[in-house]
Parts: structure tokens; C-alpha cells; sequence
């Protein structure tokens, strides 16, 4: 599976310490978890609204008869830009799963076979990136680690 994890690193141990430092933390925890799940899932939403979104530059793929999805065109992304819908496969395939007991989520797409989310986020010998993952962590990124920072911050008060 392709994703992205955001996980708290040795998280036995700092919960360990934070509930040593706030005495009893009273599911500081659960503070951070929660906050990891809400991140995870406005990582989630914006691949999907980027892919939805996504100029249709690209070349123009036209429908045999009788073809299994149906009677209209399909106008591609340009390279570089994320992956305009066609069947809608991989837009339902991006899935967050939550870990509690690691203190992680895991954003990606679920179709591993064959991995064709990896093929359009990296490129292949033959295809341009068209990627969706990467430029959904850039954009998420600072409000990512604020939102981390000032649930630690929360739970150790």
C-alpha cells in the first residue's frame, strides 16, 4: 500500500514520560491520538479535492462502444499535476487507518496490485509523475506540526 505515516516515534516511551511529567495525564494520549486522526483525515480529504480538481490538460482518451465505463471521453492530467478521475478506483481506494496503540495513522491507497497509485505519484520509465500524495503533505505540512505540537503541549498541562 502507498501512504504516508504519521506516527509519534517511540510512542510507549513518550507517553511513558508524559504522564511521569503531568503526573496522571488523564488521556493525553488520547489528546495526541485524536489530533492524528483529524490531521490524517484532512490528508485524506485533500488528496481526493486535488485529484477532483485537477486541470484536465492532459491527453484525450475516447471510449470504444460497449466499453466497460461507460460512453464518455476521459480528458487525462498533465504530467505534474495530480491524476483527473476516470473510473473513480482511486479515489474510493484512499483510506486513513488509525493505530492507537502505535499513537499513528496511515494515509494511502489501498490497490496494491498492480500499484498504480505509486506508478501515478512517482512515474514510471513510460509515465510522468502525476503526483497526489506529496503535494497534499507540502500543503498540510506546517499545520500538521503545529496541530501535533499543541496537542502534546495540551496533553502535558
Amino acid at each position: 500500500m502507498m501512504e504516508v505515516k504519521i506516527e509519534v516515534r517511540n510512542a510507549s516511551t513518550v507517553a511513558a514520560k508524559l504522564n511521569d511529567f503531568a503526573g496522571n495525564l488523564s488521556g493525553g494520549e488520547g489528546r495526541v491520538m485524536k489530533a492524528l486522526v483529524l490531521l490524517a483525515l484532512d490528508l485524506r480529504n485533500e488528496m481526493i479535492h486535488s485529484m477532483q480538481h485537477s486541470l484536465r490538460t492532459g491527453r484525450h482518451y475516447r471510449r470504444r462502444k460497449g466499453d466497460r465505463r461507460g460512453k464518455f471521453d476521459h480528458i487525462a492530467s498533465s504530467p505534474g499535476n495530480p491524476p483527473r478521475p476516470d473510473t473513480g478506483e482511486l479515489l474510493r481506494s484512499i483510506i486513513m487507518e488509525a493505530r492507537p496503540s502505535d499513537l499513528a495513522v496511515e494515509v494511502g491507497s489501498n490497490i496494491t496490485k498492480p500499484p498504480y497509485p505509486a506508478y501515478l505519484e512517482e512515474g514510471t520509465g513510460r509515465v510522468a509523475p502525476r503526483p497526489f500524495l506529496a503535494p497534499a503533505m507540502d500543503k498540510l505540512r506546517s499545520k500538521i506540526e503545529r496541530r501535533i505540537l499543541d496537542a502534546v503541549a495540551g496533553a502535558i498541562r
